[in-house]
């Protein structure tokens, strides 16, 4: 409730709007959440967070085609750079059945962090996909 009021009083605040998003989702709210998602990353252009958030409730709700052209390749347009915005970007694409576009994103990201434990877990449960393809 109270972040509710949080959004009533100040709803251009994109931090008040994720917040209720993750609250709403966690409440299994999803197509609520997506609306407050959709909403911070209006308000707030330039986060990354709120892209990232956005783009994982549209990939939450099967909408893996949105996702990435609404939520996380904006988001890559700030930052091209931001693994975790390209390992989401990556997991959308290998849920649309492009394995190898996925994968060589998640070897972008290995190539600049080779430390990146999600990158590399990722692509190994790729790999078997990779001659479905």
């Amino acid at each position: 409730d109270a972040l509710l009021v949080a959004v009533a009083l100040a709803p251009t605040n994109a931090h008040s709007l994720s917040t209720l998003s993750t609250a709403l989702q966690l409440n299994g709210q999803l197509e609520e959440a997506l609306a407050f998602a959709s909403a911070a990353a209006a308000t707030d252009p330039l986060s990354l967070a709120a892209h990232n958030n956005h783009g994982l409730l549209l990939a939450k709700v099967g909408r893996h085609e949105d996702a990435i052209r609404e939520a996380y390749i904006v988001g890559l347009r700030l930052d091209p750079q931001d693994n975790e915005l390209l390992c989401n970007l990556a997991v959308s694409t290998a849920e649309l059945g492009k394995f190898q576009s996925a994968a060589s994103i998640f070897e972008a990201v290995i190539a600049r962090d080779p430390a990146h434990v999600r990158a590399a877990e990722s692509l190994v449960a790729l790999r078997p996909f990779l001659k479905m393809e």
